[in-house]
């Protein structure tokens, strides 16, 4: 199959044949995803977001660091920024952190899982959290030698 893999300087579509193709971005890549409508979404690294609809990259956001896109079963991007958790459903964001009470702080990791739930990891919380049917919970981690700063899920 076709990959795609960020880099410090752009990112590389390797396609289904086998060959690759570069393109430069003059950012720092932390996050890449390809979503089920075939558009490429790209978080950076103080740069905030790049989105490729196929006419090329629009860049809706900047400023900020994006660790992790993800796409659920519904359509919706979530991005996990510097500033939390934010969701866009194709026409508007909404901001998680302040309608569902996450709590404050850098969302460095995201999963949809197969039951449509959201998992995420915030940067210095014991707990990794969870909205199940738009309600948010929480479990706590397990206590041991590797800290409790969540980079990724999967």
């Amino acid at each position: 199959g076709s990959m795609i893999i960020g880099t410090k300087n752009g990112y590389s579509i390797r396609s289904n044949t086998g060959t690759w193709s570069n393109k430069v971005v003059p950012v720092r890549i932390s996050a890449v995803t390809v979503t089920s409508t075939g558009n490429l979404w790209i978080g950076t690294y103080n740069e905030g977001f790049y989105v490729d609809e196929g006419a090329g990259l629009v860049h809706p956001g900047s400023g900020f660091n994006v660790y992790a896109i993800e796409e659920d079963k519904s359509g919706n991007i979530w991005l996990g920024s510097d500033y939390g958790l934010a969701k866009w459903n194709g026409y508007a964001w909404e901001y998680i952190n302040d309608t569902r009470n996450l709590p404050a702080g850098s969302v460095t990791a995201l999963l949809s899982d197969s039951k449509d739930r959201l998992w995420i990891g915030v940067y210095g919380k014991n707990k990794i959290y969870r909205i199940n049917n738009s309600k948010l919970d929480s479990l706590t981690l397990m206590n041991g030698p590797f800290g409790n700063i969540i980079w990724d899920i999967c």
